[in-house]
């Protein structure tokens, strides 16, 4: 089995795939090392000696300097390197060239969606909540909270265990979903719209617009407090922007119009609840790859995920591109040091 990884030939810096112990000799390709100290899998170890503030490289960068000397052999550890990028620029040497892949095997492939009247499809039927001022997040989460309760969404295994488990031999029973054909409530919160400036709120508008418009979207309610800076006016506006024909259900509630809070919210549950009743069921249909869009995210990171989850997803993601659809990184604070890497990668359309 093997034990160790190179994953590029530039690199100084080796993969250990199992653990590894002192003494041990491992090859890669015409190079030999003997190991310094133990090396635990998923720890990584210089192939060749390193000086102080010499460059450690995998996937063909750089991803640190080393702090101390570090022998041939040698574990890598927070002790003895420090973070280092390499520059960035947007210079680029060459023009990058992208190879599609072979996807003959997938042509032809569908999914089950649902096709919107603009055309555009989605792969689930979510009623969205969200304030425009970060003082609104409580009543979005509650209202949230109590509907995906009462409509029966709530999938919570430990509380469904606790239940169980304080029943005796009666058990806990699954609350059946109301509306079937929707497949939960979903919130955003916020940390801006109050004050700053005027272009942070209009973004965070452009932001949550895209939300909203977003296929998977059925509906929305939205709440303000009314002294924002992110007024409903400047969230519509961005709105309208987006898609000047938007036309899901949207309930909007400034609670400084009202006499109470608890007044508000069950008039906002009531409203909420009427217009997802209201929808009428929308059937999924086979609809070809090219109309798929994945978003790409962390899922809890280890020391194999750049040799497995996410080269995986990339493979994914070129498939998918291929055949049409398209794929997108929602998620990228983990890009820090393979920013020029990326920046190779672009391609503008």
């Amino acid at each position: 089995m093997q034990k160790i990884l190179k994953i590029d030939e530039s690199d100084n810096l080796i993969v250990a795939l199992k653990d590894l112990q002192a003494g041990d000799i491992y090859h890669w390709g015409s190079e030999d090392v003997t190991l310094v100290t133990d090396v635990k899998a998923k720890h990584k170890f210089a192939m060749e000696a390193i000086p102080v503030d010499g460059i450690v490289s995998m996937y063909g960068t750089a991803v640190g300097k080393a702090t101390k000397p570090i022998a041939k052999g040698e574990v890598i550890t927070v002790n003895n390197i420090r973070h280092y990028a390499a520059p960035v620029s947007l210079e680029q040497d060459a023009p990058y060239e992208w190879n599609p892949p072979d996807v003959s095997t997938y042509q032809g492939r569908i999914f089950k969606g649902y096709v919107r009247e603009d055309g555009r499809v989605g792969t689930a039927n979510y009623w969205l909540i969200f304030p425009l001022v970060f003082c609104e997040n409580r009543n979005v989460t509650k209202l949230t909270d109590a509907l995906n309760e009462a409509l029966g969404y709530t999938n919570n295994s430990l509380k469904d265990f606790a239940l169980d488990l304080t029943a005796g031999e009666q058990g806990g029973t699954a609350k059946p979903k109301l509306f079937p054909h929707i497949e939960g409530v979903r919130c955003i919160t916020v940390t801006s719209g109050c004050g700053g400036a005027t272009s942070d709120s209009k973004t965070m508008c452009d932001v949550l617009a895209a939300y909203a418009d977003h296929p998977n979207v059925i509906g929305i309610t939205v709440f303000s407090l009314g002294c924002e800076k992110a007024q409903r006016k400047m969230f519509k506006e961005s709105l309208v922007a987006r898609n000047p024909n938007f036309a899901k259900p949207a309930l909007y509630f400034r609670q400084q119009e009202w006499s109470s809070e608890e007044e508000m919210m069950q008039t906002a549950l009531k409203q909420t609840y009427e217009c997802m009743k209201a929808l009428i069921p929308q059937s999924r249909v086979d609809v070809p790859l090219s109309h798929l869009k994945l978003g790409v995210k962390c899922g809890a990171s280890d020391g194999f995920s750049g040799i497995s989850g996410n080269p995986a997803m990339g493979l994914v993601s070129d498939w998918l591109v291929t055949l049409g659809g398209a794929s997108g990184l929602a998620e990228f604070p983990e890009l820090c040091g393979a920013e020029g890497d990326m920046v190779k990668t672009v391609r503008l359309f």
